[in-house]
């Protein structure tokens, strides 16, 4: 199976990319040379459709209560707050025709505060031309040298240019589009085409999930990948939940971050490692992201060692029914292993599709365990080989199907188990809900 292609995706997640320094003293492990994706810095045109379906006080979506637009703002905005000051980033709106909102920058402080300013200033125009949008992100990348990536979002379907020429020079360039089909009105088939074309990657998107995908695109710009997820709920201030996390072995940097959907300082999040120890901002090998990004917290490990690690999640305001959380972690891994986005959530008795992204890791067979709210454990075989499920063999996107029988948080692990017996074994882990976040939380 190529792309996860369900029409909505994921749980709300935020998992963006990160800084890594010189080696030096590190919470356990030992440095390694790590990959230089990671390292250098990255160069972004946000290329942001500003139609007037977007607007919130279009007709469907007022009628729907939706606002795409403030959706699209709000996860910019923390995408933003999570970029190094080495990093550059451009800012693109379109519609009939294209704006440079913010030229391709340096984030330094002011800079960045600059940058989310014409962020928040983002208003819809009418029409929709790709081409006008995808040049000016182009002029804005060709000023810089460097990895340079191109994130696109539309919800919709262009009206104005044709894109074949510039999509060519994207290709030709080397720039990856990394493109997202926002809502339900988005053409996925040629959003898709853009990505594959550039060697970029497609997914679809609703305002639940819309910070995990933005997010999940520029940690893979920057070849990390998600080994852990889990979720959770909080009911009243002072409480907390810890929530083990394994790192892996040979792994030189590891990224925990924490995200919620309600007030910006509802949550915080800690870290201990598996001696029990709380990591602080002078603990060696460890960072803090300080930019508190909206509902973003974040820890950065440098070498850590393998192991059960802990974040702990404190709630400070909550609304009176709860908060839902999601922790998450992402790696350099040696072998890159991911499980494709899930939607913002299920109904019981649907049907859940699982796909892990392997990028055909050779010589493994994997076994998914499904945990259920109170229930018993089910077996599920992920397979590769074209055949019912599974779109196209041997393309390294494993899939699975699992019908949920009753509302509540459900857990999913792959283990990847080498043929040969030599390799150590991979685990992934993940998670869904199954019926609405109210019902979940009651």
């Amino acid at each position: 199976m190529r792309n996860w292609r369900h029409p909505t995706a994921g749980i709300l997640l935020l998992i963006c990319a990160f800084r890594i320094g010189s080696a030096q003293d590190t919470a356990g492990g030992e440095p390694g040379k790590g990959d230089p994706k990671a390292t250098e810095p990255l160069h972004v045109a946000l290329i942001l459709d500003v139609s007037l379906s977007m607007d919130p006080q279009w007709g469907p979506n007022q009628k729907a209560g939706r606002n795409p637009l403030g959706a699209m703002q709000r996860a910019a905005l923390s995408v933003l707050g999570a970029f190094d000051a080495r990093d550059s980033l451009a800012v693109v709106s379109f519609a009939g025709d294209a704006k440079v909102e913010f030229k391709l920058t340096r984030l330094e402080s002011a800079d960045r505060i600059a940058a989310g300013r014409k962020l928040r200033e983002l208003r819809t125009r009418e029409a929709t031309n790709f081409e006008a949008g995808l040049r000016l992100g182009l002029q804005e990348l060709r000023t810089a040298k460097g990895r340079r990536v191109a994130l696109f979002l539309s919800d919709g379907t262009p009206n104005r240019g044709a894109h074949e020429e510039v999509l060519a020079e994207y290709k030709k360039e080397g720039i990856p589009l990394y493109t997202i089909g926002f809502e339900g009105e988005a053409d996925w088939k040629r959003l898709q085409a853009l990505a594959e074309e550039t060697n970029g990657k497609f997914a679809p998107a609703d305002e639940a999930n819309l910070l995990e995908i933005l997010g999940r695109f520029e940690g893979q710009s920057r070849g990390l990948s998600e080994f852990a997820a889990s979720i959770g709920t909080v009911h009243r201030k002072g409480e907390t939940r810890t929530v083990p996390i394994k790192f892996p072995d040979g792994v030189n940097r590891v990224r925990v971050a924490l995200t919620w959907s309600g007030d910006d300082e509802g949550l915080e999040l800690a870290l201990q490692t598996p001696q029990g120890a709380q990591v602080s901002a002078s603990t060696p090998g460890v960072e803090i992201d300080l930019e508190r990004a909206g509902t973003l917290r974040t820890i950065k490990v440098q070498y850590p060692e393998a192991g059960t690690w802990s974040a702990i999640v404190t709630a400070n305001r909550v609304p009176e029914a709860g908060e839902m959380f999601r922790i998450s972690a992402r790696a350099d891994l040696p072998s890159p292993v991911e499980w494709a986005p899930f939607r913002s959530s299920y109904r019981p008795g649907e049907v859940v599709r699982l796909a892990l992204e392997t990028a055909k890791t050779p010589g493994f067979t994997w076994q998914v365990t499904v945990r259920p709210p109170g229930g018993k454990e089910l077996g599920v075989d992920l397979v590769d080989n074209g055949v019912e499920i599974d779109e196209r063999a041997g393309d390294g996107l494993f899939s699975a199907e699992f019908s949920p029988g009753k509302t509540g948080i459900y857990s999913v692990e792959a283990v990847g188990s080498p043929t040969d017996g030599k390799a150590p074994s991979i685990h992934v882990t993940g998670a869904f809900v199954v019926g609405s976040e109210e019902e979940v939380l009651r």
